[in-house]
Parts: C-alpha cells; structure tokens; sequence
C-alpha cells in the first residue's frame, strides 16, 4: 500500500510539473470584433506551434490584449495582417515574451505613436516588420520609434534582446533603444542584445540603434539602407557611461547609401567608455557619411575591421583632424573613395 501511494504521489508531481512547464500560445488575429482574448476551435494550422484544425487556441483582436493574458515563457504569435491602433501601439512588455509571427505582419505605428517598451528581462522578436513610428521624450525618460528596452535605473539583474528578421522601416527619432546599468550600483547589470538578419531602413532623426551604459549589441547579417541621421549615427550609437561600458560587434553587415553625420558613432560626451569588439566582413557601400566618430575625451576601443568592402566619400570624422584610420585596424579590406557626386543616396 505504501508503495502504492509514493508511485501515485511521484506519478501525480511528474505531472504537474510538465503542466506548469507548459508554455501558453497567444494567437492575435487584426481585424477581428473581440479586443480581449477568447477560447476558440482553430480554422487553421500552425505548423511552427503545432497547432492543427480543430484545436483549442487562445484568440486576441489585438496585440494589447494578448500581452495583458500572458505570462512569463509565453508565445504571442500575430498572424498575416496590418495592426494600428491604439490597442497595437506604446505597447508595455512587462513579462518575459516570444513575439513571433506568420509571414506578411506589419505593425503600422502611421507616424502616431511608438512600439514597444521592453522592461523585462527576456523577450524576442521574430519575423515582423514595424514602420512609421515615432520616438517620444518625456521628462528623463526616451523612447524611440520601434523598439526601447529600458532597464537603467528601476530593475535591477541581467537582460537579455533578441531581434531576428525584423524590419524597421520609416522610423522617426531611431528605431531601437537600449539603456541598462545607469548607476554604479547596477553597472555591471549588462544587456545582451543580438539582432540577426533584420533591415533598418529610412530611418532619421536619431541613430537606428543607439545603445547607453551597460550593453552588448551583436549585430549580424543585416543591412542598414538610405538612414538619414543628421546629430548622429546612421547604423549605431554608442553611449556607455564612467560607471558601465558599451559595446558593439558586427559581421557580415550591409551599410548602403545612408547619409548624414557617421556611421558608428562612439561617445558623445567626456565620461564615456564604449568599445567596437570587431567589424568582420562588412560591406560599406556609397556612404555619404565617414565610418566612425569618436568624442576626442571620452574612452573608446577598437579592434580590427577584418575582410570588409569599403566605398565611401569621406574618410575623416567630423570635427576631428585624426584619420579614423588611426583607430581601426584595417586587414584585408577593400577601400575605394569615390568623389561625393558618385554616390547617390536617392
């Protein structure tokens, strides 16, 4: 008997345990009448979620609604369609999220609002694309057009980003910002950020990515096209603080016909510390900007920029008589200058 009930008893934890494991799917539909989240029998497959015709899903009319019924590990999955509105817009990620998506999803901000602000500790964004939005200042908080994960002053611990096949297009004011590890005390509470084959595009007012204190950006098989950032970079900027560092690597990156001040820019003010880990077999084609800017009292480090293909107009930083060849290695690269009227930013 007793053996009986230490079997039921182990059996019935197995159990609950895998249920409690279990991961929930938010499936958001645009244009459906329900803005809340309702238990409904699938019409359709998702073969990447394993959901067949006939199953059991959970279905949102908006991406608001499918983020407030979610919790921590969750899925929200969009399917093919435009989202706008406010129910899909400034949009609050509170919760360790997976946002992925069907092919042909497009989060319209119509030059209205922002996206997202991230303030949990992990969250993914996968096979979307987010245009027109519009960055907002408010007291000494920043959010960019896109995407802002803000973790500086509040949170405290480690966080991670993860952006794949994500495009940003038309963004106002940068696309993505990320800020973590403000203050001595949380310094080393880093953000790892990786982006992975996405385009930003036509982005302006503020750099497409601008990343402040305690971060690592690992930026791969992407392409940054026609930026126009006037105050700033037109792929990244680099912000780390005296307290905490930031730090960017790239490979493998396509960084055509943007035009304006730089390309990657490395501290802005004295106190800065940021470092450029690498720039490995990147193609810099018809840039009406130069490569790199660095604020002459800051502390920044670079390595090599191995294998790449340079085509610019310029090869000097602004308001600076230093090379930016003196600061970055160049090995095996292929450097072409053109004259200005070569290149066309159209």
């Amino acid at each position: 008997m007793k053996f009986l009930f230490i079997s039921f008893f182990l059996f019935f934890l197995i159990i609950f345990n895998e249920f409690n494991c279990l991961q929930t799917n938010w499936i958001v539909q645009p244009k459906t009448n329900q803005k809340n989240c309702e238990q409904i029998i699938s019409k359709f497959e998702i073969t990447s979620l394993k959901i067949k015709i006939g199953d059991l899903i959970n279905l949102c009319g908006t991406i608001k609604s499918a983020i407030d019924s979610s919790l921590n590990g969750d899925v929200i999955y969009l399917l093919e369609g435009t989202y706008r509105g406010t129910f899909n817009s400034q949009l609050l990620v509170a919760k360790n999220l997976f946002f992925t998506a069907s092919n042909g999803v497009i989060i319209d901000l119509q030059k209205q609002n922002w996206g997202f602000l991230v303030t949990a500790a992990e969250v993914s964004f996968n096979n979307i694309e987010i245009k027109n939005g519009v960055g907002q200042s408010f007291s000494s908080d920043y959010y960019f057009g896109a995407i802002t994960l803000a973790r500086a002053r509040t949170f405290v611990g480690k966080s991670y980003l993860n952006i794949t096949n994500v495009v940003f297009k038309n963004n106002e004011e940068g696309a993505l910002y990320v800020i973590s590890g403000s203050t001595e005390s949380n310094a080393n509470d880093l953000a790892s950020v990786n982006i992975k084959s996405c385009i930003f595009q036509k982005t302006s007012g503020q750099s497409p990515i601008k990343i402040v204190n305690s971060v690592s950006l690992e930026c791969s098989d992407s392409q940054f096209f026609k930026n126009v950032v006037e105050d700033d970079a037109c792929v990244i900027s680099l912000n780390g603080n005296k307290h905490s560092g930031a730090t960017f690597s790239a490979s493998n990156l396509i960084i055509e016909k943007n035009s304006g001040k730089t390309l990657i820019s490395a501290g802005l003010h004295s106190e800065s510390f940021n470092r450029i880990n690498y720039l490995n077999t990147n193609q810099f084609i018809k840039n009406k900007v130069s490569l790199i800017y660095f604020h002459t009292s800051s502390s920044n480090s670079y390595q090599n920029c191995n294998d790449c293909s340079i085509i610019w107009t310029k090869n000097k930083s602004p308001n600076s008589t230093t090379n930016c060849s003196d600061f970055v290695n160049f090995q095996n690269c292929e450097i072409c200058q053109l004259e200005e009227d070569d290149c066309d930013t159209e």
